[in-house]
């Protein structure tokens, strides 16, 4: 079978198998959930030397007609470049992590559960592998309804809530995206991305107007500040793991979208708007690192970090060079990495600390060092310490903004505000590594003694490596990376 259409179909047999079999013994929901998010893992490793010897192999891999109505022309395509590869590689390790996570912590309605995991992991492949716009909107949409479930059903106190704002928004975004997509097809009488690159043609009020209408719809999954308020409740409320993929890939998507197809289609428009578009990625750095300084909930501080962060991914777009733009790419990467790290550490600490608040925790890394040193380590990663995956991010960012600066393309005080942020960064994690990790403990800490499970110490191990490995040796991912960002600077 054509590998990307079996990285789809894997998942997907694996939750109907893990529905139906859990269904006479739950257990084995788990067991069958983790034996197809590997086997998913293992099917996306030989992509990496398929695409290093012949990237243009793989894009398009699959590509065949599926439908034409009223002469628009719908297909079936599937492929792989430098942008999707590394998104595809995160998601199936990611799940791995997410259901080793949940081993112990998800404990009612198992079947359905991992059955829901394993098809958001199939929606979030698909919308990486698509280049029809359908199809990318089918699998866009389709990973809505586990996420709310999810949500919804394994959350917290205020699980109905916040499942039905991250619904609602996040769809709000998607029918703004749909209108879009609508206009192109209209315009170019297909839905193929390929063929639209090569025959786009807009006239500037109604380009203008399709750019905007794409910008909005992505802005809200990624989010930018303003449209990030459904993100604190739906990150909070959710189980650890739900979060995890959440946080780590549900809002990739999103600037995966903008650099896939707003940019692609419209970088003019980028270069036309970028002193706007640069305050808005600053607001998103500034008010959401702001929000984070100011929260005792260390999974709410994490929340707005994450908004945080992905501001930046906006910046290195506007950088408008290759090494601004690999940044942008290589940040999603790397924020997916730690932010998953972060929720992971942070979920286990609640769970035997029965709370996440900062002024409620002193001392965790002494009586529980192994999850205590791992909230240290991914929250060095965010801040930008050498040697780790975030530091590797942020230089490519803002090399590519002193770049930008130096071709006037962007005023200098973009790339001081930029900068600056990272102390911002550093003030709220110390904050909370001063208070909650370090310290003596307190009486609620000292009751409680590390019991890390096999399945929580590999999971943290598969992240604490590839961090690392990605700020010590990220030679070859910025190269896989550069084969996207070359294209898209060259149009």
């Amino acid at each position: 079978m054509e590998p990307l259409t079996m990285l789809i179909l894997l998942p997907l047999i694996g939750a109907v198998l893990t529905y139906v079999f859990g269904k006479g013994n739950e257990e084995s929901a788990k067991h069958i959930a983790l034996l197809f998010s590997l086997l998913t893992l293992l099917a996306s490793i030989p992509l990496i030397p398929m695409f290093m010897s012949n990237p243009e192999s793989l894009y398009p891999s699959v590509n065949y007609k599926w439908l034409t109505i009223f002469d628009k022309e719908i297909t079936f395509s599937l492929g792989v470049d430098g942008l999707s590869l590394p998104m595809i590689l995160l998601t199936t390790v990611l799940f791995v992590v997410a259901i080793l996570a949940s081993w112990n912590r998800i404990t009612y309605r198992l079947p359905e559960y991992y059955a829901l995991m394993l098809l958001m992991e199939m929606g979030l492949i698909g919308i990486y592998e698509s280049l029809d716009l359908f199809f990318f909107y089918v699998f866009w949409e389709f990973v809505l309804i586990p996420g709310f479930f999810l949500i919804g059903i394994w959350g917290g106190k205020e699980k109905t809530y916040a499942a039905m704002k991250f619904f609602i928004y996040t769809h709000v975004g998607s029918l703004f995206m749909l209108i879009g997509f609508l206009k192109l097809l209209f315009a170019t009488n297909t839905t193929n991305i390929i063929a639209i690159e090569k025959t786009l043609s807009l006239s500037i009020e109604e380009a203008k107007l399709v750019f905007l209408l794409l910008f909005i719809g992505f802005a809200f999954k990624i989010p930018f500040v303003p449209f990030h308020t459904w993100l604190p409740h739906a990150y909070t409320q959710a189980p650890s793991p739900v979060t995890l993929i959440l946080a780590a890939l549900v809002s990739k998507m999103g600037a995966y979208g903008l650099i896939r197809l707003a940019f692609s289609f419209f970088e003019d428009f980028f270069q036309l708007y970028s002193y706007p578009l640069a305050l808005l990625g600053l607001l998103s750095i500034f008010y959401a690192g702001f929000l984070a300084l100011a929260q005792d909930d260390i999974k709410k501080l994490i929340a707005y970090s994450s908004v945080s962060h992905m501001g930046f991914v906006l910046l290195g777009l506007l950088s408008f060079n290759l090494t601004g733009l690999n940044g942008a790419i290589f940040q999603m990467v790397s924020h997916g990495l730690i932010v998953a790290m972060l929720f992971l550490a942070c979920g286990i600490m609640n769970q035997h600390l029965k709370t996440r608040l900062i002024s409620q925790l002193s001392g965790v890394a002494r009586s529980m060092p192994k999850v205590g040193w791992s909230m240290v380590y991914a929250s060095m990663a965010s801040i930008g310490l050498p040697g780790l995956s975030g530091f590797v991010a942020e230089l490519l960012i803002l090399f590519g903004l002193y770049n930008a600066v130096k071709m006037g393309i962007m005023p200098l005080w973009v790339l001081v505000l930029a900068a600056l942020s990272i102390g911002l960064t550093t003030g709220y994690y110390s904050f909370m590594l001063q208070r909650a990790i370090f310290n003596s403990p307190n009486d609620r800490v000292k009751k409680v003694k590390e019991v890390l499970t096999s399945s929580e110490a590999v999971a943290l191990a598969v992240l604490i490596i590839l961090i690392a490995f990605l700020g010590l040796y990220p030679f070859h991912a910025v190269e896989i990376i550069s084969q996207a960002s070359e294209k898209l600077l060259a149009r």
